[in-house]
């Protein structure tokens, strides 16, 4: 804030002929707020980043499945209140009861250190195309609706 009063000072100083008029330093002004915003926010702001001291690996069944193509992270809240790693693997064989070959599958993982405990979950499909290629979760904001009705 030191900084922002010292440059505001020296700009409204009287300027010297033909430099400086009155709509630059306006502009400077609000260029040097916006400076001061972009500075505060990623001062404050915090991310996320991929931990590289203890990464959590997860190994599919099948080679070739393409096993994590699409990760989600889920928050399971019925039964018991864990989080799982929902990955997706386009190009899975097939289950022995369906006439195709590939249908893709999803794959529900605990977030542990174990590479092997991901479990296949049963999900009915008969068609030949790319399934669980991507993986969405889906969240609720407010419980607040507004309904807009057309003609009536």
């Amino acid at each position: 804030m030191c900084f922002y009063l010292i440059v505001k000072q020296s700009l409204q100083r009287a300027p010297l002929p033909g430099r400086l008029t009155r709509p630059y330093r306006i502009n400077m002004d609000l260029y040097l707020r916006g400076a001061l915003a972009v500075l505060y926010v990623t001062l404050t702001c915090n991310g996320f980043i991929i931990d590289s001291r203890f990464p959590v690996i997860k190994d599919g069944k099948t080679m070739g499945s393409f096993f994590g193509f699409s990760v989600a992270l889920h928050k399971q809240t019925k039964g018991s209140n864990k989080y799982l790693l929902l990955a997706g693997a386009p190009k899975e064989k097939a289950l022995a009861l369906w006439n195709v070959n590939e249908t893709g599958a999803i794959y529900s993982c605990p977030v542990t250190t174990e590479l092997n405990d991901c479990a296949r979950m049963d999900l009915v499909s008969s068609s030949k195309y790319w399934h669980f290629v991507t993986v969405t979760v889906t969240t609720v904001s407010s419980p607040y609706e507004r309904v807009y009705r057309l003609n009536g």
